[in-house]
């Protein structure tokens, strides 16, 4: 799915999702809207290399897994100091990922950096 380059608006209506795994899709370029998929436990973007930006994190309450290695052009997670039932972060690959020093101490105080 190389050729993916953005996902439908559509997808904020499957509100029981539980899983989203987007690996390798070279050509996304940004999410729609996630806020309203509440019961999303796992969210990986893994080597989405124009992938800049993860919107409404902060709506995922029950979110315990996110990865986003490999996506180089990444530059925000927005909200993902809010995400309380955060266990494992995976961002390695990320040189572009901004952390303001106020996400970074809400992670450490989760224990999840």
């Amino acid at each position: 799915s190389g050729s993916l380059e953005r996902l439908p608006e559509s997808l904020g209506n499957l509100t029981k999702l539980r899983h989203l795994v987007l690996s390798s899709c070279g050509s996304l370029e940004r999410l729609p809207s996630i806020k309203t998929l509440a019961l999303l436990k796992e969210l990986r973007t893994s080597y989405c290399v124009k992938l800049k930006r993860i919107p409404d994190l902060a709506h995922l309450r029950k979110l315990k897994l996110l990865g986003v290695d490999g996506c180089c052009a990444l530059e925000q997670l927005d909200g993902v100091e809010h995400c309380i039932s955060l266990l494992r972060l995976t961002a390695l690959g990320c040189p572009n990922l901004k952390w303001d020093e106020g996400v970074m101490q809400k992670l450490r105080e989760q224990k999840i950096i």
